[in-house]
């Protein structure tokens, strides 16, 4: 059977789409060995009624490959000594995060125990523990249940905690230019800058306050202060470029483009946004190896098949959701928005980030709504506004990182005194639009509401006026995120 030319990127879509659906059911319900199988021959059936019997083999596979890492992660963490004590207990295993702010002055880390597949979190005063990252430690803490959707069955609260082990020399050497880097901001830059400054460039948002994160949410900017694949590809493309500029063959480059992701990825460390944008960077690589040409969704439906064999939990994951969504949503959208915002009275280069802002918001709001309950009307307003000055920020900042690596702190702090005009901008426009009456709306974030913001996007982009002629014809591969 010949396949439509328009349906031709959307092949691998279906596949992903079940290697999700059967990690989801066996992950958030307790019926997924019931629920997996019915969803692997449904899709079988499909795929045979559209006579496509390859697709049906591939999509039974994928039923029983994902369903079934999925549920004997389920089966290790139920038999793990962990989740089947409460109150007291004392654990050891290696950070693997961060501490990260979770209100007021509590922080929480993430640990990696010994035979449970699944990441605990340890919820603790952010000045009475600090463990780096990748230190073997015991802790004392109360356990109880993690009322959340996912694999893990416990959340605990420290008591007392001590390192019995220091990090590996790796994590030694990435906390270490992290912490001198951090140093460095906190001596250079002003106080506007210095929250925002180690978000964009590794994802670290422990400088920002309260207010600031508050402002970033309710503004839809506090994507710029979370690893994705933006910044994987401006660390792989800076170093194609460079291996470009000294004549180095495609293999050179590729080579040196991996050891740039894998030392990034070090640096950062392995949080869930990690994850994605690592493996969606890997993937690009591959294809440019390989001297092949992927459309965008082929891409993105290869990382997510990936993503959710190495995490499970991805499946259940509102930062993976989004962040799948605003890509496919940029990659679908952009070629029917852009020819018909080119019709306003506007430069070119704002129609196009309007374009990708208005595409990335419109599918992320139903999900935003159905998360926290409210919807930010400033968000792409805010996103066209500051989208120059992103850029830069994060190029420059990651320069000046690799410059602090190499003990180069003066030149370091140039690249920070450039960037914060940058920053301070950010910033402001975040004051700014967060401080507009009607910057959020609280729903409901039952279904109706949810329903109620997709038919208001779908109106939305029903009432845009048609294309002009000639316009977007010759467009290239839309961007993605």
């Amino acid at each position: 059977m010949n396949t439509p030319a328009a349906f031709v990127e959307l092949r691998l879509v279906p596949l992903a789409c079940m290697a999700w659906a059967v990690t989801w059911v066996v992950v958030a319900t307790d019926h997924g060995m019931v629920l997996a199988p019915l969803l692997g021959l449904a899709g079988i059936a499909v795929a045979m009624a559209w006579r496509a019997p390859g697709s049906a083999v591939v999509l039974g596979v994928l039923a029983v490959v994902h369903g079934g890492v999925a549920q004997l992660r389920r089966v290790l963490i139920h038999q793990h000594p962990v989740s089947h004590a409460r109150g007291h207990y004392e654990l050891r295993g290696r950070v693997i995060s961060s501490a990260e702010l979770s209100g007021g002055r509590n922080c929480l880390t993430r640990l990696r125990l010994s035979r449970y597949p699944a990441d605990l979190p340890v919820f603790h005063s952010c000045e009475r523990w600090q463990p780096e990252r990748g230190a073997q430690v015991e802790a004392s803490v109360q356990l109880s249940d993690d009322t959340r959707a996912g694999l893990n069955a416990v959340i605990a609260r420290l008591q007392d905690g001590r390192v019995i082990a220091e990090p590996r020399w790796w994590h030694d050497c990435a906390n270490t230019v992290r912490a001198r880097f951090i140093d460095l901001v906190q001596h250079t830059v002003g106080e506007r800058s210095t929250g925002l400054i180690p978000g964009m460039v590794f994802g670290d948002t422990s400088l920002q306050s309260e207010n600031e994160t508050a402002a970033y949410l309710a503004t839809g900017l506090s994507h710029l202060s979370a690893v994705s694949g933006a910044n994987v590809a401006m660390v792989t493309t800076a170093c194609v470029v460079l291996c470009r500029l000294v004549g180095a063959g495609p293999r050179l480059q590729c080579t040196a483009a991996g050891s740039a992701l894998v030392a990034f990825v070090l640096l950062v460390g392995p949080e869930p946004s990690v994850k994605r944008a690592a493996v969606t960077g890997t993937v690009g690589l591959v294809v440019v190896l390989t001297a092949s040409r992927a459309e965008p969704l082929h891409t993105l439906s290869v990382a997510i098949i990936g993503l959710l064999l190495w995490d499970s939990d991805l499946a259940v994951s509102y930062g993976f959701a989004l962040s799948c969504a605003a890509t496919a949503g940029i990659v679908a959208l952009n070629p029917y928005l852009y020819p018909r915002l080119a019709r306003l009275p506007i430069p070119d280069i704002v129609a196009r980030a309007l374009s990708v802002a208005i595409a990335a918001d419109i599918v992320t709001m139903p999900l935003i709504a159905l998360m926290a309950g409210r919807v930010s009307l400033v968000a792409v307003a805010a996103n066209v506004t500051v989208a120059a000055a992103v850029a830069p920020v994060t190029i420059l900042g990651l320069c000046a990182v690799v410059l602090v690596a190499v003990r180069a702190e003066p030149l370091a702090a140039l690249l920070l005194h450039l960037i914060e005009p940058c920053t301070w901008w950010i910033h402001r426009c975040a004051e700014f639009y967060a401080g507009l009456p009607w910057a959020t709306i609280d729903i409901d974030s039952g279904p109706h509401s949810v329903i109620g913001v997709v038919l208001a996007c779908c109106w939305f982009l029903v009432m845009l006026p048609p294309r002009r002629k000639g316009v977007g014809k010759k467009e290239g591969a839309p961007q993605t995120s």
